[in-house]
């Protein structure tokens, strides 16, 4: 085994192991994140649509902000 070999050979051990940890941590957050909407949100995604993109959402109000006008 030459020393480039040998590198990649760490490298490769290395990352792999920081990306099982970052793995691990999402899941961890992700587990925390469990059950804190409530249960009365039953659908998330209209619940976010309406928030961004809604009447008086978020989206819409910053672009009117940032331009004068809605998009």
């Amino acid at each position: 085994m030459n020393v480039s070999e040998l590198a990649r050979d760490l490298l490769d051990r290395a990352l792999a192991k920081r990306e099982r940890a970052k793995i691990k941590h999402t899941y961890q957050v992700l587990k925390e994140l469990d059950g804190i909407g409530g249960e009365d949100v039953t659908d998330a995604s209209t619940t976010i649509d309406e928030v961004l993109y809604g009447e008086e959402g978020e989206w819409k109000v910053s672009n009117a902000d940032d331009t004068g006008a809605n998009r």
